[in-house]
């Protein structure tokens, strides 16, 4: 099987589309609960939001079950598709992963299931992740006090 490296280009400029449709769902995902305006009920609207960006979602989870990891304690690359999938699947990330990809704005509406799609928001947590895969100084790096 092949094995996609952690910090590959490719993978890199996958990771900065997920975050830039994670803040496309961050600011539409909230209006659409609380004002439920006319235009998510367009059919351009949901087949790019519940289709075409669910679908790029559920084929990140199987990216990640492809991408090599570091291991925490020694730093060492992990490329081992059983334990890359061990790990990812053992995860948080992994489970928000998921849920965030299921188009509960379909199964549920603007409801409580459509609440669950704020959940898709979770994927906003990739920018630490992604500053800190690129090879940027450290003292370039925005850091809150």
């Amino acid at each position: 099987m092949y094995i996609i490296k952690y910090n590959a280009k490719g993978k890199l400029n996958w990771d900065l589309m997920i975050i830039a449709l994670a803040i496309f769902n961050s600011l539409l995902i909230p209006i659409n609960v609380s004002f439920n305006p006319d235009f998510t009920n367009t059919f351009i609207y949901k087949l790019i939001n519940s289709g075409i960006i669910n679908i790029i979602y559920f084929l990140d989870i199987l990216i990640n079950f492809m991408t090599s990891v570091l291991h925490i304690k020694t730093g060492q690359e992990i490329v081992e598709f059983k334990k890359i999938a061990q790990l990812y699947f053992f995860s948080i990330r992994f489970w928000f992963d998921f849920i965030s990809s299921i188009p509960w704005d379909l199964i549920g509406g603007p409801d409580f299931l459509g609440l669950l799609g704020l959940l898709k928001i979770s994927r906003l947590a990739r920018i630490s992740a992604f500053i800190d895969k690129t090879d940027i100084k450290k003292e370039s790096k925005l850091v809150s006090p």
